[in-house]
């Protein structure tokens, strides 16, 4: 199963920080792709999170506007079935 959730990447302090633009949380880099893998790493984490939890995963709609003059983009996480199956 393959998971779309959009990330608002801007600067801040040297940083390029990544926030999720319908969840909460977030993650950073010192580089725009460092944020991304740390972005899709962050996200698997969480969906890891909620599946064991045995909750909905939350957030994933798209076409988000930007609300820190950022850049808004999608980070896709590929999620093994067999591991979204366990209880």
């Amino acid at each position: 199963m393959i998971y779309v959730r959009e990330f608002e990447f801007y600067s801040s302090d040297d940083y390029m920080l990544a926030v999720p633009c319908d969840m909460s949380g977030g993650t950073f880099g010192a580089t725009l792709e460092e944020a991304a893998e740390s972005a899709a790493d962050w996200l698997f984490e969480t969906i890891t999170d909620h599946l064991i939890a045995n909750e909905v995963v939350p957030g994933g709609e798209l076409g988000h506007e930007p609300v820190r003059n950022g850049k808004v983009i999608a980070i896709v996480v590929k999620y093994p079935s067999e591991r979204a199956k366990r209880p």
